[in-house]
């Protein structure tokens, strides 16, 4: 495959070398060197126990999308170069000093990182596992990277950004930018930066430590080189099924995500044990930009709501659907988000070291057993002239150990699926589906019936 310097594609070697770090080298940590960029604002809350958490948890957020047409490896390098002038975040990277709160810095004359590998043979999943443990480290680089799985008609490209800097819907939106500008489209005006998320709510800026740890003194961690690599399996909804679901959850009053939930946390009640004999911690990230009025900015824009299935929880499903979305509703709101935020800053008072998971999250506070991103319909773009996006699929890996990690986006009517956990319960997914499937079938019966008794 012919390249020039501008195209420097990289080898996996070179990947590795250049976005992890060796075990009991703390060189990110302890020496950033000189600042050659400027300080853009502090993280959030959120974006600072992610932050901490990557080393030695790594969870990138990431979206593979299968693209249809006939490109070179060039339209790709350029169309990374072209979103990351769009997107200011894909141009940062997170400096810490001993005692003061992280903050995000420009890098001057960033570049994305891209690796490129054949696709005839590829494995997909696999590949995609692989960068859900591949960590950005202390975020002393660019905070995103791309793999283009190449082929002279047909291609997959994986992007994975740092979860600082991005949330699902951002990365989407990414990707629909990638696949504009490596078609020959010009892109839209770049988008600003915005404050921490805390000062849309009254909050300000993330202040001080209320108390400054040791942090750094640790010795670097091993913990995430002993972790089991994930699993990540693909699926689809079709169209008519999704289609019926909608149908039946308004008819139900419920939402399509309300179903969801039932139908994961019910399937996942019958593959664990444990989902059976203890209470269920699930939680469903929030796309924060319609109440703030912020439709189609970038960044980590969410909220998170907890729901929780007690052992004795026992309801018909849709009446379990009804509940988990009334449940659902005050998160939804300022006053309840802002309080969410400022719980997750209470957290965060205390500084934290990235290479000593006790000081991240002492209390438990984001332990989780299920995590369930639905990111809807967000219009996604398919057509861009000779290419077309086929398939798209988010994921995340979150929580630790046996937490089950499911992400979706619907797109042309078919919603896709991605499972992910190093743990993972096999057949989660086809579980939750049959029993939406059989819900629908069921309600649908029953209302024939109403209509004929009358």
């Amino acid at each position: 495959m012919k390249t020039n310097l501008k195209t420097k594609v990289q080898s996996d070697r070179e990947i590795i070398e250049g976005l992890l770090f060796e075990p009991g080298s703390k060189r990110a940590a302890h020496n950033q060197g000189v600042s050659t960029g400027y300080r853009l604002r502090t993280l959030e809350g959120l974006e600072e126990f992610f932050w901490l958490s990557e080393v030695t948890n790594p969870h990138p957020a990431m979206v593979v999308a299968e693209v249809e047409g006939r490109t070179t490896v060039d339209d790709w390098r350029r169309a990374l170069d072209e979103v990351a002038e769009r997107y200011p975040l894909l141009s940062v990277r997170i400096r810490k000093e001993r005692g003061e709160r992280p903050y995000f810095e420009t890098v001057p004359d960033a570049e994305i990182p891209l690796r490129v590998v054949a696709l005839e043979g590829v494995d997909l999943d696999y590949l995609a596992a692989e960068e859900t443990v591949t960590s950005f480290g202390y975020g002393d680089s660019v905070l995103a990277r791309a793999t283009l799985c190449h082929s002279a008609e047909r291609c997959v490209i994986l992007f994975s950004a740092h979860h600082a800097i991005t949330d699902g819907k951002t990365n989407v939106r990414i990707v629909e930018d990638l696949v504009a500008a490596a078609s020959g489209e010009y892109l839209a005006p770049r988008f600003p930066v915005l404050p921490a998320l805390g000062e849309f709510f009254g909050l300000g800026e993330p202040g001080p430590y209320v108390e400054v740890s040791a942090a750094a003194k640790a010795p670097a961690s091993y913990v995430r080189f002993d972790m089991p690599v994930p699993r990540v399996e693909r699926h689809h909804f079709e169209a008519s099924d999704l289609k019926a679901v909608w149908a039946t959850a308004n008819e139900e009053g419920t939402t399509v995500h309300g179903a969801l939930l039932a139908a994961f946390l019910l399937a996942g009640r019958q593959l664990a044990e444990r989902w059976r004999t203890s209470p269920v911690v699930c939680l469903s990230p929030i796309d924060l930009r319609p109440m703030l009025e912020l439709y189609g900015v970038p960044g980590p824009i969410i909220g998170v709501h907890p729901s929780v299935m007690q052992p004795s929880d026992n309801l018909p499903f849709w009446e379990f659907a009804r509940a988990l979305k009334k449940d659902m509703l005050p998160s939804q709101t300022k006053e309840v988000t802002a309080k969410s935020m400022k719980a997750v800053r209470d957290v965060l008072d205390r500084e934290g070291d990235p290479d000593d998971p006790k000081t991240i999250d002492p209390e438990g506070f984001f332990k989780h057993d299920l995590m369930i991103s639905n990111y809807g319909d967000p219009g996604v773009r398919t057509n861009f002239g000779r290419l077309t996006i086929r398939a798209l699929y988010p994921s995340v890996v979150s929580g630790v150990g046996d937490t089950q990690t499911i992400s979706m986006v619907t797109v042309d009517g078919t919603l896709y699926i991605t499972h992910a956990s190093r743990q993972p319960f096999r057949l989660l997914v086809e579980d939750a589906l049959a029993i939406l499937r059989d819900a629908c079938a069921v309600s649908s019966l029953m209302k024939g019936e109403v209509k004929a008794r009358r």
